[in-house]
């Protein structure tokens, strides 16, 4: 039987709440960026994305075409 240390999935963080590029210049922020970088969590290993879109000014947005876009570019 399989005990939780032979389990394990990788969750990836990849944008932050609050950084900028400012702060982390490594920080992806467009849409093409962060799945650019969702990929290569993938390709790592990774499980699970976790994500939040940014607008022009590099502010966390809740916009759903801006998500929907980020998925799209995943999934091509």
């Amino acid at each position: 039987m399989a005990s939780m240390q032979d389990k394990l999935i990788i969750s990836a963080a990849l944008t932050g709440s609050t950084p900028t590029t400012a702060q982390n210049p490594a920080l992806p922020v467009t849409e093409e960026a962060i799945a650019e970088a969702a990929i290569a969590c993938w390709n790592a290993g990774a499980a699970i994305v976790h994500l939040h879109v940014r607008d022009e000014d590099e502010r966390m947005v809740c916009d759903p075409v801006r998500f929907a876009r980020v998925k799209s570019l995943i999934e091509s």
